[in-house]
């Protein structure tokens, strides 16, 4: 903490160093700057006690030892640091305790030094420093250091305005004079001494000047007495203080006439009787006497102890203040101005007094522990000298004190003051006492004794007004209870001791939790610390509290609160992060976190009842709990923590619940043990995989670039590699489970019968996530193995070699997963075999049906000679199924394919037909068997890996004009192909046989159609493939793009017009323009006369349309129109609504797209902005002339087409509307109307 508040330090001052404001406003910038700087440090520890502490220790470090040369720990800049500056900043932070506290652990010369610089310049502020500067100089040995420093203070010490401080300093000589009357009284017998009569003498001439009189200074030529110089001084004193109370609080004269106990003879009376006959008998020898006798019993023992320590107490307290000064000042004890109902001390103790007074007992043990309880409330109430220790002692002797202190009038008073650095106290002793009774039963303590005490210690730290304070508290408890017992039982391990019913006030404190609907959360502030500040801090102090008496109880309820209720983790995730160390806290290193043990008690344990709850809850809480609230962007996964620690704001280590929970159930399942409880482990195992995608997502980021992420890791000069959260946890066992799940998926029959198509997703989603990191591991590996001058951060060579190990161990391995498998780790296998054998290529092994189609791919597949060879390519089909089931697993396959020779090698083996690809059949087939879920598990990344990777490949190994001449027969969408530049002509490839296969799932039987979930996941796949081609909403080309970025405007359009290439373009491709060619007479025979018309003031006009358009966005609304009309005929080909809603999905962003609507409400803006005198000049000019026209969104042929295939589409609405958004049944306008709504452009 020291060095984060030292570094704000630093930053402010080379802040100022380098721009240096005026120097009258330097110094409240310089505070300023402190106190916003500091502000946000402190929030970010939540303002406890030790970021205060730390605070404090910067700036009193920097003010004390700024001129000492050597002293590197200290900010080295020019601008120094001054006591005014800091007194307003300790003043602001609440610091001056810490003040003192420093100077009472400097020596006293060093500390009356620091204190002579703080009071250079005495501010009302700075006089709360004189008491102890006061008593630093008492502590002085050297006198003639203490008389300087007792000058310096006479000269500082006048006109002290607040009488607080006024009365400490006169207490501080009010003790100093006692002692030396006491000493010279005993000891010295009266005769002179003069080292005694020289402080008297300093003592007189100190308080002269603190009470402004000169009556006290006594003469240097003659002896003075120094117990009459000390008695007038103390009179005087007395006098002062009288005057002062009776300024203050307006006392009656016969209240001043009261005498004393300090005045005068009766204190030095009270003293020599006092001395004469004190007991020196220490306490120990008091209580070894007791001990010994063998005649008491324990009890008695208990009550002679007690009795005992009392005595002691009363004979060597410290005298307080006179009782008319304590009447008449703020009380530390005295709790008048509370408004809560809780009754004042000194009524309390009045009642008490007057209970005990009428009881009567004859025996003598018990008498006296009555008197010595009524003096002790006694000094209770008059907050006499030792009343602290008094009521210290009451506590540890609570169990005698149980029925005064737990009286119904009584109660909530004195848990007011055991709140008060008391409460730790009374819980050790009734742990002391709780541990007797569960020994001795109920002998020496009764159980309702115990129930009182626990409702007293309950009261207490619920008075304890400050939640941090309180928060201390527990975790004292937390650690006291569980270092020896178990962490799931209630603190004493006694739940019927605690009087309270602890499940109502449970149910009743997580009642006024409010559930978050979704439409209400701001996706801005998910995963942030701002929710934090909307945590209730009455809830927080009530769960606080509970989690006292039952921590495990409280976090258990909360987490189920959660699992049973959608979005409650938006309210209760920062209400556990108020609750401080609740979930982190840990017995110790070796075991799991209270929150990882209520999550394996839930989850992980042979009940089913979980398994009730939706899996969407239990993934959101557990997620938000591993998330860094202050880093949202970086997924759980990929954060830096240290293997037993818990990062602020971070609840769950995401690398201990991996290991912990997660691994078993991949376990369970790869290892096929699902038959103790088949629906846990399944529920289970589904909920495993999708915590793991969740924590590798980022809740601030939509859709995060996994490989990028990881890059940015390694590429980092501040992470340490070793404690990233999914390398600690084991990452080549949880590669080597997947690949067992990936073993069986490849091989379909060997999956069990409850696997799914999602579950399969979600296992190969991380299965990928986690080779690729690996991988990138792998390859750090390797060049810290070839770099010796790489700057690896401090990662730990253990941890580098445990890698390598892993690594050597899996590369011994990975031959033995089925291809398939080895081929989605090609990239991991490769970086594998780079790292230990140098070698830049290796081959998997690969069975005949695949090997006799594509050969050995330039050695890098190699012929299982295990298996059949079988080199018929006379089916056709299965040749296709070889292929594409290859390449629907990796990118780097279908790459191999199309490399050089290989394409022609098995193409020709595939014996494709002449005029292939216009021959569907086959491939179709081979399309659909391994992308349709009741065929093949295969998921939407692949989907995507097939229809956009693999089609995109073979498409560029086909003739493109043979291909755009053949690829459509019907005539309406001829026209539109030939428009179609390369990019979108292997888009619409990509588009038509995804619309191919959709159809072709129409025309089975429909003993194959099984589900109609499995129509929904493969129509959706599909889309989804489409709908990642391109912007599907946004057809503009990147030229246009780059203008869209600008405000439209007069000038952006001449700009852009200024292209005479895009001029050209929209006039020659305009298609509802009404022409009139020019009279031949006319002489401006230009490129715009290649369209205009004749006006109604015998000018010439040229209409320009507007979107501009240039060839590119031609070629884009030709795909998006026969993008459409295929999606139109598929939709009507589906079985199920489901399907045909994700279909109109993608067809309402393609009409969107065609609209540009944004595009022409930008140019509507501009048009109602032009001025009226602009448009009539342009009317009125004789000559050539041109506007802007906002362009139909279709041209009459387009509309025609379009209207006949949306008309396809089963549902009419839909198809209504989709016409109506298109503007083809409700025009807003009439083709003359649009030229009036124009642009006219400047002459």
């Amino acid at each position: 903490m020291e060095r984060d508040f030292q570094n704000d330090l630093n930053g402010i001052l080379e802040h100022l160093s380098v721009n240096s404001p005026v120097p009258e406003a330097e110094k409240s910038t310089f505070v300023n700057l402190c106190k916003l700087s500091f502000d946000e440090t402190l929030r970010y520890y939540a303002n406890i006690p030790e970021a205060k502490k730390a605070l404090h220790t910067v700036l009193f470090r920097f003010l004390t030892q700024q001129k000492e040369k050597n002293n590197f720990s200290v900010s080295r800049y020019k601008r120094t640091f001054e006591p005014s500056e800091y007194f307003e900043l300790e003043d602001y932070f609440g610091l001056f305790k810490h003040t003192i506290h420093s100077l009472y652990r400097l020596s006293p010369e060093r500390g009356s030094e620091v204190c002579q610089e703080l009071l250079s310049d005495l501010i009302p502020s700075q006089h709360q420093l004189l008491p102890a500067y006061l008593r630093i100089c008492f502590s002085i040995s050297n006198e003639k250091f203490q008389t300087q420093a007792l000058d310096f203070f006479i000269g500082k010490c006048r006109n002290i305005p607040d009488d607080s401080i006024l009365s400490d300093v006169l207490s501080i000589l009010h003790r100093q004079l006692r002692m030396l009357i006491t000493k010279t009284t005993v000891t010295c017998d009266n005769t002179e001494n003069i080292c005694d009569s020289e402080r008297a003498k300093t003592l007189a001439v100190v308080t002269s000047a603190v009470v402004q009189t000169d009556t006290l200074k006594p003469s240097c030529q003659k002896p003075y007495s120094v117990e009459k110089l000390a008695r007038e001084t103390l009179s005087e004193i007395e006098k002062h203080m009288k005057k002062m109370m009776a300024s203050s609080y307006k006392i009656d004269n016969v209240c001043l006439k009261r005498k004393s106990i300090f005045s005068g003879n009766n204190i030095i009376k009270k003293r020599v009787h006092s001395t004469e006959t004190l007991d020196e008998t220490s306490i120990l020898d008091s209580w070894n006497n007791i001990s010994h006798n063998t005649t008491l019993t324990k009890s008695a023992k208990h009550k002679y102890a007690f009795i005992s320590i009392c005595r002691h107490i009363k004979d060597h307290r410290e005298p307080r203040p006179p009782l008319l000064y304590r009447e008449n000042i703020t009380s530390t004890v005295s709790n008048d101005d509370r408004d809560d109902g809780v009754r004042p001390i000194k009524e309390v103790c009045e009642m008490l007094i007057r209970d005990l007074s009428l009881n009567t007992t004859h025996d003598s043990l018990d008498r006296t522990l009555l008197y010595t309880k009524i003096w002790c409330l006694g000094v209770l109430r008059d907050e006499s000298g030792g009343w602290r220790s008094v009521l210290k002692v009451m506590i540890q002797f609570c169990d005698l004190w149980i029925n005064e202190m737990t009286n119904n009038s009584a109660l909530d008073t004195f848990a007011v003051l055991i709140s008060d650095e008391l409460v730790k106290d009374l819980y050790k002793q009734v742990k002391r006492l709780v541990n007797i009774f569960e020994h001795y039963g109920e002998g020496p303590i009764q159980l309702e004794s115990l129930k009182k005490m626990c409702l007293l210690l309950q009261k207490s730290f619920r008075s304890i007004p400050c939640i941090q304070d309180l928060l201390v508290f527990r975790d004292y408890v937390l650690r006291t209870e569980k270092s020896k017992g178990f962490i799931e039982d209630p603190t004493y391990s006694r739940l019927d001791i605690w009087t309270s019913n602890f499940e109502a006030e449970l149910m009743k404190a997580t009642n006024q939790i409010v559930i978050v609907q979704e439409n209400e959360v701001d996706n801005d502030l998910v995963g942030t610390t701002s929710l934090d500040k909307n945590v209730p801090k009455e809830l927080v102090h009530n769960l606080a509290s509970l989690s006292i008496i039952w921590p495990y109880s409280v976090l258990q309820e909360l987490v189920l609160l959660c699992f049973q209720n959608r979005n409650m983790y938006l309210a209760i995730v920062p209400l556990l992060r108020s609750l401080g160390s609740l979930c982190s806290f840990r017995k110790n290193s070796g075991v799991e976190t209270m929150l990882g043990s209520v999550l394996k008690d839930i989850l992980h344990s042979n009940s089913s009842a979980w398994t009730k709850y939706d899996a969407k809850n239990i993934t959101t809480f557990i997620t938000s709990c591993c998330q860094d609230p202050f880093n949202p962007e970086t997924p759980p996964l990929l954060l830096a923590c240290r293997p037993t620690e818990v990062l602020p704001g971070i609840l769950l280590n995401a690398r201990e619940y991996l290991e912990s929970h997660i691994l078993d159930s991949l376990d369970c399942f790869s290892n096929d043990r699902v038959h103790k409880d088949k629906n846990v482990e399944v529920s289970s195992f589904r909920l495993s995989l999708q915590i793991l995608n969740e924590l590798s997502t980022s809740k601030a980021v939509q859709r995060i670039d996994w490989i990028e992420a990881t890059k940015a890791i390694f590429q980092s000069k501040t992470i340490n590699i070793e404690n990233i959260a999914i390398l600690q946890a084991k990452p080549f066992e949880f590669l080597r489970s997947f690949c067992l799940v990936m073993d069986m998926r490849n091989t379909f029959q060997m999956l069990p019968e409850w696997i799914r198509v999602q579950e399969v997703e979600a296992a190969l989603k991380y299965f990928k996530r986690l080779a690729s990191i690996i991988t990138q591991t792998i390859g750090w590996l390797s060049q810290k193995h070839q770099s010796t001058h790489i700057n690896f951060h401090g990662t730990a060579d253990a941890f580098i070699e445990s890698l390598k190990n892993d690594t050597r161990e899996f590369l011994k391995t990975i031959c033995t997963y089925d291809w398939k498998t080895q081929l989605q780790l090609y990239d991991l296998h490769l970086a594998a075999v780079n790292l230990f054998e140098k070698k830049q290529d290796f081959s998997i092994n690969v069975p005949g049906s695949i090997y006799s189609i594509t050969g050995s791919l330039n050695g890098r597949l190699f012929l299982d000679k295990s298996a059949d060879v079988d080199t018929s390519l006379d089916d056709k089909l299965q040749g296709w199924n070889s292929v594409i089931g290859a390449a629907k697993l990796s990118d780097v396959f279908s790459d191999l394919l199309f490399e050089g020779q290989n394409k022609d090698y098995w193409i020709n083996n595939m014996a494709l037909p002449q005029n292939y690809p216009f021959e569907f059949g086959a491939f179709i087939e081979g399309l659909y068997q391994n992308l349709y879920p009741t065929l093949s598990l295969s998921v939407h990344d692949e989907y995507e890996r097939l229809l956009v990777h693999f089609i995109g490949r073979l498409f560029e190994s086909f003739d493109l004009q043979i291909l755009r001449d053949n690829l459509s027969k019907e005539p309406e969408q001829i026209l539109y192909i030939k428009q179609l530049t390369t990019q979108e002509l292997k888009d619409f490839y990509r588009v038509m046989l995804g619309a191919r296969l959709i159809n072709y799932k129409s025309f089975l039987s429909a003993e194959l159609l099984h589900k109609r979930e499995d129509e929904l996941y493969y129509v959706s796949g599909i889309i989804r493939s489409i709908q990642t081609i391109k912007d599907w909403t946004d057809l503009r080309s990147s030229r246009l793009k780059i203008y869209a970025k600008r405000t439209l405007s007069d000038k952006l359009i001449h700009e852009i017009l200024g292209d005479k290439a895009l001029l050209e373009e929209n006039l020659e491709n305009r298609h509802d323009v009404h022409r009139i060619t020019a009279p031949e007479t006319c002489s401006e025979i230009t490129l715009e006369q290649t369209s205009i018309e004749s006006s109604e003031q015998d000018g010439y006009v040229c209409d320009i349309y507007y979107p501009f358009w240039d060839k590119k966005q031609h070629s884009a609304r030709a795909l998006s129109i026969l993008t459409l009309m295929m999606l139109c005929k598929s939709s009507a080909l589906c079985n199920t609504v489901e399907a045909q809603e994700v279909i109109r999905v993608l067809i309402l962003q393609i009409v969107d797209g065609l609209r540009e609507t944004e595009t022409k409400q930008e140019f509507n803006r501009l048009v109602s902005g032009q001025a009226r005198s602009r448009v009539e000049k342009w009317r009125k000019h004789k000559k050539f002339k041109k506007r802007i026209v906002l362009r139909p969104i279709l041209n009459p042929g387009e509309e025609e087409l379009i209207s006949s295939c949306v008309s396809c589409l089963t549902n009419s609405n839909q198809a209504n509307g989709i016409l109506k958004a298109l503007e083809i049944t409700d025009k807003p306008q009439t083709s003359k109307s649009r030229k009036e709504q124009a642009f006219y452009l400047r002459l």
